[in-house]
Formats: structure tokens, sequence, C-alpha cells
């Protein structure tokens, strides 16, 4: 488990608390405050997790003082829970996390508007659509894996109002309205998943080998390079978690 933090604020929420079940891969997405202390992540873990399903026996996460408090470590011995502490910001330490983030990121930077306040209505839409994605190594949706049964595809429904029971017009045009929408809004979510997925495998497999740029070439620049933060901040009104990771492209006009 892990947070994304550093987000705008939406609805009061300025953090995601991300929990991936190892078995399964499926991701749970809590909304919270960038200020909870170890005792309110409790609550958020028993929300997100407990109650849905039951105590785990191990929990990986990071050494966030959350993590390391006494308050953390007495109600995980208290609860029997095993906590495996992995090396502060190290993607290989609890990669399976780390990776849920950086495609929940990418996801939302495809999905929030402008200002990117609006994120925490896009995270329920991402997580079904993630749930419902078959997974390339189980080749299974983690719904399934987690449920052992398959779920019903919203995205391959269609929707005959005549076989409906709704005989009001407004009422009727008004549900296969939104019906239809939440089916775009899930083919979005899923197509933007996919993307950000095979982003992140190039992203890997570039850091793998050795690329030599020439002149004339046309490259993008990482705005987390700090002379590149301030073009980003006047290009996008996000934070710089929803912000775009790349500007350009920009042709090399002379190799130095």
């Amino acid at each position: 488990m892990d947070f994304i933090a550093g987000l705008p604020v939406s609805e009061g929420f300025g953090a995601i608390f991300v929990t991936v079940d190892k078995l399964s891969k499926r991701s749970k997405y809590q909304p919270t405050y960038s200020t909870a202390d170890a005792e309110a992540t409790a609550k958020v873990f028993s929300n997100a997790v407990i109650r849905h399903h039951g105590l785990p026996k191990v929990v990986f996460n990071d050494r966030d003082p959350k993590f390391t408090s006494y308050f953390w470590k007495s109600l995980a011995n208290l609860m029997g829970i095993k906590l495996s502490m992995t090396t502060f910001h190290r993607a290989q330490a609890d990669g399976q996390t780390e990776r849920k983030n950086f495609v929940l990121e990418d996801a939302l930077r495809c999905m929030v508007s402008y200002h990117g306040d609006d994120w925490i209505q896009h995270i329920g839409t991402i997580e079904y659509a993630h749930a419902t994605l078959l997974n390339e190594s189980t080749r299974l949706t983690p719904f399934e894996v987690a449920t052992g049964r398959k779920v019903q595809n919203l995205i391959a429904q269609e929707f005959d109002m005549e076989d409906s029971n709704v005989h009001h017009m407004e009422v009727a045009e008004f549900t296969k309205t939104f019906a239809v929408k939440l089916q775009e809004v899930i083919k979005l979510a899923q197509e933007n998943l996919k993307q950000a997925q095979m982003r992140q495998k190039k992203y890997v497999d570039r850091k793998c080998l050795a690329v030599t740029f020439r002149a004339v070439d046309f490259v993008m620049l990482d705005t987390r390079n700090p002379p590149l933060k301030t073009i980003a901040k006047c290009t996008a009104p996000q934070k710089a978690k929803l912000a775009a990771k790349k500007v350009g492209p920009f042709e090399i006009k002379q190799m130095i």
C-alpha cells in the first residue's frame, strides 16, 4: 500500500490511499487528506481493505512516518498483521504498488479537467476499469481472480428502454443517457489504462537501451528537470502530480 500525495484539492481531499492485492492485482483507490496521520490512515485502511476483504496476513509499505509510527506498529501487532517495510521511494522494493501509482497518475492526466481538481470524480471509474481489464500475467481480470466469477461487461451492454420498466419518456431518456455516458467513460478509462501501461513498459525498455540522438531529431523534454519546472507551471495550472511529465517535441539544432 502507498499514497499518492501532492494532488490538487478535490472535494477537500488532496491524496489517494492506494492498495494492491498481490494475488489478484486488484487495486483500491481511497481519497484521503494530505495531512492524515497514522490514526487517520488506520481508519482509511479499515474502510478500504478490512471491511471488504478482512484482515490481510502481510502488508507491504514504505518507510513513510505514518507506517513507522508506534501507533501503526502496535495496531498491526494487535491484529496479527505482519508489516514488511520497503525502502523509501525505491520502486523495485514494492514495484507492484509503485507501478499502479504511475499508471493511475497517467490515466488521471488524461481524464481530469484543466485545473485537475476533479480527480475524485474519476478514481472510482478507473478502479472499476482496472478491475475488469484483462491482466497479461494471469489472463484473467483482477475481479475474476478476487471473486471467482466474471463481472457483467458494462461496455458490451446494449440499452433497450422498451424492455425496461421505465415508462416515463423523460425519465427513460435521462436513464439511457446516463448509462451510455457511464459506458463511454469506463471505455475511455480502460483505454487510458492500456495506454498508460504501454508507456510505462516503453519507459522501462528504453532505460535498458542506449539511445543516440543527432541534429534534426525531435525530442521530448522531462519537466522534472528543474529549469523546465517553471515552463510546466506556466503552461498548465495543475499541480506537478497531474501536470504533463514531458513537453515538446523540440528539434535538436546542434550537437555539443
